[in-house]
């Protein structure tokens, strides 16, 4: 079974700290700002990544696991089926090409920047 992410712009302007919960971003606070889809998409082909349609790049790691990448201006949806440490380090990259986006856990409807995810990913088990 996947673990569903999303990479995407940052919700929220204001000075609260993360992780921040679906329900605390007003819609009218969300950012205006695209992700940098075609530069992460090309890095990901660099990294052995395969094309599976005309945005989608999946990406195979050790044991036989996997991320498929499904992408476009405003976000980048992550099938997960791999340690979470591929998804830190991918965020890593797509953060240096765009420096204001974060990771959306699908699960359980929060946001989190670098330093929350990597406190969430310790709190279930994970090494970033």
């Amino acid at each position: 079974m996947g673990y569903d992410f999303i990479f995407m712009p940052m919700p929220y302007s204001g000075n609260s700290d993360f992780p921040i919960k679906y329900s605390e971003v007003a819609k009218a606070n969300q950012a205006e700002k695209v992700v940098p889809w075609p530069a992460f998409k090309d890095w990901l082909c660099t990294q052995g990544g395969r094309r599976n349609g005309e945005n989608s790049i999946c990406v195979s790691y050790e044991e036989q696991s996997t991320i498929n990448f499904a992408g476009s201006s405003s976000s980048i949806f992550l099938d997960t089926h791999a340690r979470w440490k591929h998804v830190f380090e991918a965020f890593r990259i797509l953060e240096s090409l765009e420096q204001d986006v974060c990771i959306f856990d699908c699960q359980d409807g929060t946001y989190h920047d670098e330093q929350s995810f990597r406190e969430f990913m310790k709190s279930n088990g994970q090494k970033p």
